[in-house]
């Protein structure tokens, strides 16, 4: 069993961190239409409808890392990123 190296780990991590975006983008964009019309609708002025969509955008964010990084790693033993790349996370 061969150790991934730095420059391999950093690849498959900027793998991930592409993907994530992606998919924040997508989440934070459908989650922050319908906490906006939501407050809209409850008459809420607009930079508190900012302020609580950023807040529920770093909140999802950070679900959605835990997620991602745990979920695969301890089902697939490893993240999409390093799965493309051939590595595998081990127990020591």
């Amino acid at each position: 069993m061969e150790k991934a190296g730095f420059w391999r780990l950093a690849a498959a991590y900027t793998i991930d961190l592409i993907l994530l975006t992606i998919a924040g983008y997508i989440l934070g964009a459908v989650v922050g239409i319908f906490i906006g019309g939501v407050l809209g609708v409850l008459g809420a002025d607009v930079s508190t409808i900012i302020y609580i969509c950023a807040l529920a955008g770093s909140i999802l964010g950070f679900i959605l890392n835990v997620v991602y990084f745990a979920a695969l790693e301890s089902t697939v033993c490893a993240s999409l990123g390093k799965k493309w790349l051939g590595i595998k996370v081990y127990k020591a």
